[in-house]
């Protein structure tokens, strides 16, 4: 637990509410996501949907300044796409009384085809809902063509899958030369959006592009425990920061995925282990 705690908020709804309130003093906002996958037993998902309300719940009435973000499989896609559609509607419905703002996590990309349909069709009943999408798969591009002329807000990310090379760029400095293309794609276009990354080439690129279009709608979006200096530089340089804040028990396949995309992020679980 040492090392995740490098990553995640705590165990609790009261340990991110915590840490949010220490993040907004500090002028950031978060995004708050409950740890959890492929949840298949009934009562699990249930108290899984239970606790996202209450989430929303907690970050009204502390007025933490940020939004949610959930994967379609803690809401019961491992078992079908209805079950997980009316969780999340139900999900949501609270998000919209509250007028608070929903991500949806990209999973492995078995769920990919599920996600994006899905998405789509809660966009049709709500506009308070976006998808994170990853300029690692070759589809990524032809995902953009379905979800953005639909106001389909996105949040771009490299991604933190091992997928096989059949469907995934597997080399570096080709994933950030897609990342790249699909940023250009998305100051383009007129809807809100998501820059998550740490690269800080990625990140100066996109100033770049914001100063040549004079586009403001977006917002960049970084990892609890990974690169503060860097996040301090871009809330410093006027942008909105938001904070991927998870918490839960969950936290170890979290963790894992965090340490194998950046070395220096090894050097952090030896450092723990260390004591």
């Amino acid at each position: 637990m040492p090392v995740a705690k490098h990553f995640i908020a705590g165990t609790t709804i009261s340990d991110v509410i915590e840490q949010g309130k220490i993040l907004n003093a500090k002028g950031y906002k978060i995004i708050a996501n409950f740890l959890g996958e492929d949840v298949i037993s009934d009562d699990a998902i249930e108290n899984t949907v239970q606790e996202y309300l209450n989430l929303y719940d907690l970050l009204d009435e502390n007025r933490i300044a940020g939004s949610v973000s959930v994967k379609l499989t803690q809401l019961g896609l491992t078992l079908s796409n209805e079950k997980a559609i009316l969780n999340l509607k139900r999900i949501l419905d609270k998000a919209k009384s509250l007028d608070r703002y929903l991500w949806l996590d990209m999973e492995g990309s078995k769920y990919t085809d599920s996600i994006i349909e899905i998405y789509l069709s809660a966009l049709k009943e709500y506009n308070n809902v976006g998808l994170a999408i990853q300029a690692y798969l070759k589809r990524t591009e032809s995902d953009l063509d379905r979800i953005l002329p639909k106001g389909g807000q996105v949040r771009l990310c490299k991604g933190a899958y091992n997928e096989p090379a059949s469907i995934a760029i597997k080399k570096r400095p080709d994933i950030r030369e897609n990342y790249k293309k699909l940023l250009k794609r998305l100051f383009e276009q007129g809807n809100f959006f998501a820059i998550a990354t740490h690269d800080e080439d990625l990140i100066s690129f996109a100033a770049e592009l914001s100063k040549q279009s004079n586009v403001q709608n977006f917002e960049f979006q970084v990892l609890k425990g990974v690169r503060e200096d860097m996040q301090a530089r871009i809330l410093g340089n006027g942008y909105t920061v938001s904070i991927y804040l998870p918490y839960g028990k969950e936290w170890l396949p979290y963790a894992i995925r965090r340490i194998r995309e950046r070395r220096r992020n090894i050097f952090l679980l030896f450092r723990a282990l260390l004591g």
